[in-house]
């Protein structure tokens, strides 16, 4: 085992943390070393990543204890609190001041269905600037669409999902002077405001979602408690309501359903049946992305027919050109 050392410095915590011999590893029992990461955020702060890969969340609490202990024993007394699986060890210098590592699992599933959603962008915009259809890099440079090809001289916007089941926008929902909104945020679209109050999502969330059950209160920043307690909340909306949300888009493509116009305009003239979905809702709840809860608030589609242009922009791309 390595001495105590009277020295504390972000550098000297990094270097212990990313630099765990076999011997060590065996040791103090850090079974799944291998599937955490770190990175210094700010001067006294480390970031500790988990990648779950199929390791349970106890095992990953166990790992970051042990941790604990061997940062104890080279630096002395480590301080160890957690929120669910937020774990945070604070190391204090003798100088004052502290060095802060903060732990988080990151669950494969969910970032699996991140990652998809992401890389279906990058794939589809490569794909149409291989066939000079747009010169755009990333998702979104035209705010509102994830790309905009031109065709013919006439330039339009397109919505890219990789599944229908996806959510078809969102916001965040706080808990505040007894009641649930919408929290204020620049990068809201403004479509959700005006959707959410003519269905009265809001009076409907407040009827279901403040349960005073006891002393129990929804926490400021959503947690697992929550999650638990609150469930979920499905109000219906129209077909109407997510296009809406879309109105700077021209066409929606869904992978494996095809290509949709959003309007009742077909700017490149490809026939393209309406976005139409039956069934649509928003869906409330408590949502869990890698260990950080928000209140969410969703749009989603039900059933929806097949496009006359099935492929869409999946497939052979010369539709495009009449």
């Amino acid at each position: 085992m390595p001495a105590k050392t009277k020295v504390v410095n972000t550098d000297l915590v990094y270097r212990e943390l990313t630099n765990v011999n076999a011997r060590d590893r065996s040791a103090y029992g850090l079974n799944h070393y291998s599937k955490f990461s770190f990175k210094k955020v700010v001067n006294n702060i480390i970031r500790g990543r988990f990648i779950s890969g199929g390791v349970s969340s106890s095992q990953y609490v166990s790992n970051v204890e042990k941790f604990k202990d061997l940062l104890s024993n080279v630096f002395g007394n480590v301080e160890i609190t957690h929120t669910d699986l937020s774990y945070q060890l604070v190391i204090k210098r003798k100088a004052g001041g502290q060095v802060i590592v903060n732990f988080y699992y990151i669950d494969t599933e969910i970032l699996r269905d991140i990652n998809e959603g992401q890389l279906y962008e990058r794939q589809m915009i490569q794909k149409l600037r291989n066939a000079n259809y747009t010169t755009q890099l990333e998702a979104e440079e035209v705010s509102g669409q994830d790309v905009t090809i031109t065709v013919n001289d006439v330039s339009v916007g397109i919505e890219l999902k990789e599944k229908p089941g996806a959510a078809f926008g969102s916001a965040t929902l706080e808990f505040t002077g007894g009641h649930w909104r919408l929290k204020p945020s620049t990068k809201q679209n403004p479509a959700i405001p005006s959707i959410v109050t003519e269905v009265r999502a809001l009076e409907k969330i407040n009827q279901q979602w403040y349960i005073n059950k006891g002393n129990y209160v929804p926490n400021l920043r959503a947690t697992k408690q929550d999650q638990q307690i609150l469930g979920e909340v499905r109000i219906p909306i129209q077909a109407r309501h997510i296009r809406e949300y879309y109105k700077k888009c021209d066409y929606i493509n869904i992978k494996g359903k095809g290509l949709y116009k959003l309007k009742s305009d077909d700017p490149l003239n490809l026939g393209a049946t309406l976005f139409d979905p039956t069934d649509s809702y928003i869906r409330v709840r408590v949502q869990d992305k890698s260990n950080t809860y928000r209140y969410a608030l969703e749009l989603y589609m039900g059933t929806i027919r097949v496009s006359s242009i099935r492929t869409g922009l999946d497939g052979d791309l010369r539709f495009l050109e009449g």
